[in-house]
């Protein structure tokens, strides 16, 4: 089944909330019909149809949409405005949990070794996602993933629930624009500074502040203490 991401934060976003019932309903079947298409929309006719409207119609809708900047243009294809960012393409969790298994032996380590804290970090966060609040279905995240050079040092991991780590796969928090909402978590984050990431990342994450801390709807990144947080808009 062919899925797509939709940000809660849709439901404060200005534009979002602006749109008139029956074009946010048409918004929101772009959407679809852009995840069907590999992230561009059709042509007009093919959205016409798709969406019962006239070939005038819907040229309307997509030039309002454009001009409302829920839409991008390059002149020959329309896309969902900020699409490629959004719409993160992750490779699947027992991808990622065989190569983990993979660097963890050629390492010398147990893949499972950082679940000797897992009793200790699901009572810091209070049992719940520190990503959305969840109490159901929790996993052990690494903050900073293994991959990125992060531990299994107990500072380093995280209470999530399994739909908050599966959307993660793979990234920091700050790249996968993530914030942490639970009063423990907000605690929490301090402990995880730049000196537990390697010097690569931190230029890379210090590269990633500078790209995306500009206009045009890309997210937007501050940087409270010693912790970067995102959200993108």
């Amino acid at each position: 089944m062919r899925w797509f991401r939709f940000y809660a934060e849709a439901v404060y976003d200005p534009k979002v909330q602006r749109l008139p019932a029956a074009m946010f309903r048409q918004w929101v079947n772009l959407l679809c019909l852009a995840s069907l298409n590999e992230g561009t929309l059709p042509d007009s006719e093919g959205i016409g149809f798709a969406l019962h409207l006239s070939l005038k119609a819907t040229e309307n809708l997509l030039c309002e949409l454009i001009d409302r900047q829920l839409l991008d243009t390059d002149g020959t294809a329309v896309s969902p405005h900020n699409w490629a960012i959004r719409q993160y393409q992750s490779d699947s969790s027992a991808e990622r949990v065989n190569r983990y298994r993979e660097r963890a032996g050629k390492n010398g380590q147990s893949p499972s070794a950082y679940l000797k804290h897992r009793d200790a970090v699901l009572e810091r966060d209070r049992y719940a996602c520190v990503y959305c609040g969840s109490e159901k279905n929790l996993v052990i995240d690494h903050v900073i993933p293994i991959a990125q050079g992060g531990g299994h040092e107990i500072e380093n991991l995280a209470t999530a629930c399994k739909s908050c780590n599966s959307g993660k796969a793979g990234r920091t928090p700050a790249q996968a624009g993530y914030t942490f909402v639970t009063a423990s978590s907000r605690l929490h984050k301090e402990n995880v500074t730049a000196s537990s990431l390697p010097q690569r990342q931190i230029q890379r994450t210090e590269t990633e502040q500078t790209h995306t801390s500009g206009g045009g709807g890309k997210p937007h990144t501050k940087r409270r203490g010693n912790v970067v947080s995102s959200r993108k808009r």
